[in-house]
């Protein structure tokens, strides 16, 4: 009776050693904020500097100290970050069953204004109505509704920050939605 209680002792020993061992030697990637893989590149001691937010039931939080900005979005969705080269990334937050979502342009930015030829390259169809002068804490832009060849008729919202421009655009129906989710934007 003694040989397979010591037995099973040495089992969880060994296996304690191991999940420590492997806990101490794990590569920086290997981390997470919360349920959120940590991105390559960003610094985990600036994100232990801003604590992780209240979330409401429902919402979960998105922290990015790469572009210095958190927000929070359904629980539903589901978070992509596609690197585009060049400091910029597009970061999707997409619904698989009900195919909502929006997604977050950004890319690096000289200026403070948003021109019109910056508009043209990025918004093939150079469509832009009801354009409105909005704030996302505290950073200056613009909203308005546009066309994309893809996705039909979209709400979109751009802003400046940091030296980077920010483009966040979803369906047009889904406009209220994009400016609940922006208003929980902040910026690190």
């Amino acid at each position: 009776m003694r040989r397979p209680i010591a037995i099973l002792a040495i089992l969880i020993l060994a296996v304690s050693l191991v999940v420590f061992l492997l806990w101490q030697f794990r590569s920086p990637g290997d981390t997470t904020v919360g349920n959120l893989p940590i991105l390559p590149g960003v610094d985990s001691t600036v994100l232990s500097k801003y604590p992780p937010r209240e979330v409401p039931l429902g919402l979960q939080e998105f922290r990015s100290d790469v572009y210095g900005f958190s927000l929070l979005y359904p629980q539903d969705f589901v978070v992509r970050v596609e690197d585009e080269g060049g400091g910029a990334s597009t970061i999707m937050f997409e619904n698989n069953k009900t195919i909502d979502g929006f997604q977050i342009f950004i890319v690096p930015f000289e200026g403070s204004q948003i021109t019109d030829d910056r508009f043209k390259r990025d918004i093939p169809s150079g469509v832009r109505k009801n354009i409105k002068n909005i704030q996302v804490d505290g950073a200056t832009g613009a909203s308005f509704y546009s066309v994309d060849a893809s996705l039909g008729e979209t709400a979109e919202v751009w802003f400046i920050r940091g030296g980077y421009l920010y483009e966040v655009n979803t369906f047009k129906d889904l406009d209220i939605q994009l400016s609940n989710i922006l208003a929980t934007l902040k910026f690190l």
